[in-house]
């Protein structure tokens, strides 16, 4: 069964709250989109199952989620940039260590603290 409601009323069924239609003062633009059948299935059991109101809400919730993981990779890229700088400042302020003392002191650390024979 297909729930069909007006913006922010509440569906039977739907949990607490669904979010339905669009936010107050925000026009709408239509598109249309075409799908190969098992597409346009999987989006009606979708809306069938009632998690979706219609193949329009489930559209947008995927276009929230993808402009979700955008920001998220964004802010991922800013932070990395970030650190890149940070170490290349490290390496003209001097602040840099040779990976190899640096593994070699934890590995004579670890040995003394198992008192076991050294790694390999």
């Amino acid at each position: 069964m297909m729930a069909i409601a007006r913006a922010g009323q509440r569906i039977e069924g739907c949990g607490n709250f669904c979010h339905i239609g669009r936010r107050r003062n925000q026009p709408m633009a239509t598109m249309n989109v075409s799908l190969p059948d098992p597409m346009r299935d999987f989006v009606q059991n979708r809306i069938d199952s009632g998690q979706y109101a219609s193949a329009s809400d489930y559209v947008r919730d995927l276009i929230r989620r993808d402009q979700s993981e955008t920001e998220d990779e964004q802010r991922w890229l800013r932070e990395l940039d970030a650190s890149i700088e940070l170490g290349l400042e490290d390496e003209k302020a001097g602040r840099l260590y040779d990976l190899g003392e640096v593994c070699a002191e934890i590995r004579a650390e670890i040995e003394g603290m198992a008192g076991e024979q050294p790694l390999q």
